[in-house]
């Protein structure tokens, strides 16, 4: 039976919910330095700044959000960098299989090989070596954030 959700639409959809999710968390008072509640359009903005992996901010991120909010945006650009992966196989799998289709009408495929096997195992990795990466290389920063001034004398 065919399935009703395209794999292009599903990828669309849980980056919505990520984003909305995202927005919902950020906007928490525990999110914002100063325990205040956050305006939902720069929730909203940092939320999908972070899923679509852009790096544009409205707000300091270091000195803005707390480790609260810090840990959101990168589980956010995390899911967004995964998504991106996604879609870069989704992409490459549909190519293969337009290819290798026309290879079986003309015959010249090889034996026991599916138009699924191939890149798929790939969109499916383990995301825990990343996060162990950032969570090392980002050791001992969210406690003290330095603020950056870029063009200041």
């Amino acid at each position: 039976m065919k399935s009703l959700l395209h794999p292009g639409r599903a990828v669309a959809l849980v980056f919505l919910f990520a984003i909305l999710c995202g927005t919902a968390l950020l906007s928490l008072p525990v999110a914002h330095v100063q325990s205040e509640p956050v305006p939902w359009v720069t929730a909203l903005f940092t939320a999908v700044s972070a899923v679509c992996v852009t790096g544009l901010v409205v707000v300091d991120t270091g000195t803005y959000w707390s480790t609260f909010g810090q840990v959101v945006i990168m589980v956010l650009f995390q899911l967004g960098g995964f998504g991106m992966m996604t879609l870069a196989t989704l992409l490459g799998l549909l190519v293969n299989r337009s290819f290798r289709l026309r290879h079986q009408q003309r015959g010249e495929t090889g034996a026991g090989r599916h138009a699924g096997d191939g890149a798929g195992g790939h969109a499916a990795a383990d995301p825990a070596p990343a996060f162990v990466v950032r969570a090392w290389l980002g050791r001992g920063r969210l406690e003290r954030p330095v603020p950056c001034r870029i063009g200041v004398q």
